[in-house]
């Protein structure tokens, strides 16, 4: 019989069935369970070469293993693990997150390091509420807001970049050059204020130059605090001198300075003053000294001639030449010409200094709280508003004056897990909080968060709120 039952019963199991990997899944599951039953403390990287360390790691890898094999895996559960930079996807169903916790749980027994899974198990968690929850409801006010996702696709993308983007980029590289000169460290509020900004710019070739970079270290900075590398900081600086240094050529700062002194000159019909002549004549000159460095860039020495057409006229007028309406013509068509194949100023802007518009202030964490905070609080309770009034289930969970147990509850309903102590415990193992009750203020905390920052990507904001999250 036995030699039967070896011969035929392998024929009649189907190695890709589901049921079998569930199977096998939950015999490793209980193994672990029975291994770790009478350990009462979680263990840390200091046990990782303990006998139970050992087979539990085993046993993970198994599971795993299992979980992920194939094309058509039979759980996501294995993002938890990928890395830093990973957005987890959301269980393939909902009766799936009891298995998300038993993993949690048994992790803490494996003697590797959590930071990372418990980082994307957060986000999981914030995701799952942005996913069933706000990102949904706050449809109706995405609707009719532009993303500036390129000129096919947005008629008034130049305009944005003219107005938006470039200034932002300017202010953001010269701030962050001052805190860093300065040793301040830059607020979670600054740091936010940007990442809002640029999250709008989908096309990608704009936002590859340094800004990624900046918005990386700026983060970093605000991490590590004073304990911020020199070597970074350095590195930085020169990063922001860079930058600085190719969007504010001396040639754009000078030819800004001879349109202004004409076209005040032409309102004024004045001439201007020796002073200012010998001004602009040496800058003229510092400026034909980088000319040569810009030998690639034709255009510049282009420029340069037709900037010595308008310097000329203006010294001649200053000298006491008379200037005749034809004059005056010629000195306007020149100003044209002095923009044409070149149109922008400083930081691809027109009509700016390359040190104009710049916010003053200090942005260290001790100072500004909250940028632009004028009308925030009451705009975040009509968002609430308008949405609780549609709403009742919503209301539950932002209502501070209801237990906060069933308002979690009502949370868990919404997310689509079935017991709130589901979602408790899995929030408290992915560091929403050292207690239940903390655990608890922070996950409706998250689901207000998501609500107030609707403008913002998801997979942005879900990152912004997990480091919130963190820090608090």
């Amino acid at each position: 019989i036995k030699a039967s039952v070896g011969r035929e019963l392998p024929q009649r199991i189907e190695p890709t069935s589901k049921d079998l990997g569930w199977g096998m899944v939950t015999i490793y599951l209980d193994l672990m369970h029975q291994l770790s039953s009478h350990r009462t403390t979680p263990m840390s990287v200091d046990n990782f070469d303990e006998t139970l360390c050992q087979q539990i790691r085993c046993l993970f890898g198994l599971i795993l293993t299992q979980l992920a094999a194939g094309q058509d895996p039979i759980s996501l559960i294995w993002q938890l693990w990928r890395g830093e930079k990973c957005r987890p996807e959301l269980p393939m169903y909902s009766w799936q997150w009891p298995l998300y916790l038993e993993m949690a749980y048994l992790m803490q027994f494996t003697g590797w390091s959590q930071d990372v899974f418990r980082r994307n198990l957060k986000i999981l968690l914030i995701r799952a509420m942005n996913s069933k929850i706000a990102y949904p409801m706050c449809r109706f006010l995405r609707d009719g807001k532009e993303k500036v996702k390129g000129k096919r696709n947005n008629t008034n993308y130049e305009k944005k970049l003219q107005d938006i983007f470039y200034p932002a980029k300017k202010n953001m590289t010269k701030i962050t050059l001052m805190l860093l000169k300065t040793g301040q460290i830059p607020s979670k509020d600054f740091l936010s204020e940007y990442e809002n900004i640029f999250t709008q710019y989908t096309n990608q070739k704009v936002k590859r130059n340094g800004i990624k970079t900046l918005l990386k270290e700026i983060a970093l900075m605000i991490k590590f605090g004073n304990q911020y590398h020199e070597d970074s900081r350095q590195y930085m600086i020169k990063h922001c001198e860079t930058t600085i240094q190719k969007y504010e050529p001396r040639l754009k700062i000078c030819r800004l300075e001879l349109k202004r002194t004409l076209e005040k000159s032409l309102a004024e019909n004045k001439a201007p003053d020796q002073d200012q002549i010998q001004s602009l004549t040496n800058e003229m000159e510092e400026v034909s000294k980088t000319i040569g460095d810009r030998e690639k860039i034709v255009i510049f020495s282009v420029v340069f001639k037709k900037m010595q057409k308008v310097l000329q006229l203006l010294t001649d007028w200053s000298s006491g030449k008379i200037m005749t309406d034809e004059v005056q013509n010629v000195a306007k068509e020149l100003a044209t010409k002095m923009y044409q194949g070149l149109e922008f100023d400083c930081w691809n802007i027109a009509g700016v200094g390359h040190n104009e518009g710049v916010a003053e202030g200090d942005f260290s964490h001790s100072d500004v709280e909250d940028v632009n905070t004028e009308g925030k609080d009451d705009d975040e309770k009509d968002i609430l508003k308008q949405i609780c009034s549609g709403n009742k289930e919503v209301a539950v969970v932002v209502d501070i004056n209801k237990p906060a147990l069933e308002r979690v509850e009502m949370l868990a309903k919404m997310v689509k897990i079935e017991e709130a102590s589901v979602l408790i415990k899995l929030a408290g193992l992915a560091g929403f909080g050292n207690t239940d009750e903390k655990v608890m203020e922070n996950l409706c905390f998250t689901l207000q968060q998501l609500f107030q920052h609707w403008t913002v990507d998801p997979h942005v904001v879900e990152k912004l709120i997990a480091d919130k999250i963190s820090a608090d």
